[in-house]
């Protein structure tokens, strides 16, 4: 009991004891800011009113003309920026200004002890030089005024940097194109440098592509209508691309590159890439075991046949069928092309099926027992193993058939 009683006596002692320290904290809280007192009849309509009446008389207000966030456009690297932002008081009395921080050169334009009397219109200029290996830059400058419902101001510029030339696009992506069709292609070259530059050559590096492709080029001034945030540019090459029937069938992977020539450059050749991607599809298709791949990953395209390893002496043969689709391609004749290497493979078509209008024909491939030892790799980089499957009297390009094989000794 007595225990009890304790406990009791020891709970009524801290509530007491809150209660009064909840009292004193609320007393010291008026006496600090206070007494609070209420206003009668106080409308929330009437509240701006009542803010606007706090401000005091003959102050500062800053109006800023035009856009706090200024996109300057194309700015070549290297080089020095500069953009005026305009301001104009429109309180009642002086505006002053001060610059608190800032990543780049900033100046508050032609004003004595930085202020501007009631009415008058001034400058902040921002000046700067684009160092960046980015393609975009911005440049910020954060101005301290008197005004007290803008008491700092944030003014920023923003713009893309540009080499020496740019180009729109910037790349092909041509999807799907059906065998027997031209590849027509534009692009703009947009040259920033401080002196004109002159188109010397432009041609695709696979020798295949660009025995079919026909270039032509113009050059004019840009303008702001046309070329939009490249108008300050100092010379526009407008490029047609005509890519004539003829690319094998599979992927695209190819480049176009220009050379110009200006005398002001440090180059010996510039140059300037263009990428061409893609696929060439049509109604030629290879089937076959697990031997058999479709290459689509930057080789050149068309499929590719991996033997695995052969035995020198052993026929290796092997068989696929190349699978004609659709009514137009009756009458198509496809033939054996060039072999390549000639000692190591044998390719030949058997007998053709015929359901409807697809068109199933045999290929036989064989190592020959003649084929050295050693690795042959049917890729595009070292261009060494392969059969050219060569439509003959339609306009549909050829298929390539990479072919990979490793012979070895009889003992191994």
């Amino acid at each position: 009991m007595r225990l009890l009683a304790i406990i009791a006596l020891a709970l009524i002692a801290g509530i007491s004891l809150g209660k009064l320290t909840g009292s004193r904290q609320t007393t010291e809280s008026i006496d600090h800011f206070g007494p609070f007192t209420e206003v009668e009849d106080f409308d929330l309509e009437q509240l701006p009113q009542y803010l606007s009446s706090l401000i005091p008389d003959n102050v500062g207000q800053i109006e800023l003309i035009g856009e706090k966030d200024f996109d300057f456009g194309v700015m070549h690297r290297n080089t020095e920026g500069e953009h005026a932002f305009k301001i104009r008081n429109v309180g009642t009395g002086p505006l002053r200004l001060e610059v608190t921080g800032s990543t780049c050169k900033c100046t508050v334009g032609e004003l004595e002890n930085e202020s501007i009397a009631p009415g008058e219109t001034s400058e902040i200029k921002l000046t700067w030089k684009t160092r960046s290996n980015t393609t975009e830059f911005a440049q910020t400058a954060t101005i301290k005024t008197n005004d007290p419902n803008n008491v700092e101001v944030k003014l920023t510029v923003h713009g893309t940097l540009v080499e020496t030339l740019l180009t729109e696009p910037t790349d092909w992506s041509v999807g799907n194109v059906t065998s027997g069709e031209p590849i027509d292609l534009e692009f703009t070259a947009y040259s920033y440098a401080d002196a004109p530059i002159e188109i010397v050559s432009a041609q695709f590096l696979d020798e295949t592509v660009q025995a079919l492709t026909e270039v032509d080029w113009t050059v004019r001034k840009p303008d702001e209508k046309t070329d939009g945030k490249h108008h300050a540019a100092l010379q526009a090459f407008e490029f047609k691309v005509k890519v004539k029937p003829g690319l094998r069938q599979g992927s695209l992977n190819h480049v176009l590159r220009v050379h110009y020539e200006n005398d002001d450059l440090d180059e010996d050749s510039p140059s300037f890439d263009m990428n061409l991607s893609g696929n060439i599809v049509g109604p030629l298709r290879l089937l076959g075991g697990s031997k058999l791949e479709q290459s689509d990953k930057g080789d050149g395209g068309g499929y590719r046949f991996n033997f695995g390893t052969v035995r020198q002496g052993d026929p290796g043969n092997e068989r696929i069928h190349l699978v004609i689709r659709g009514k137009e391609y009756e009458d198509l004749v496809v033939k054996v092309g060039e072999i390549k290497p000639d000692n190591v493979f044998a390719v030949s078509l058997g007998e053709e099926n015929r359901r409807g209008t697809l068109r199933s024909i045999p290929i036989d491939i064989q190592i020959k027992p003649e084929a050295p030892l050693g690795i042959v790799r049917g890729m595009k980089s070292l261009d060494t193993g392969y059969v050219m499957l060569e439509p003959q009297n339609s306009n549909l390009s050829p298929l390539k058939l990479w072919l990979t094989v490793e012979v070895t000794a009889v003992d191994n």
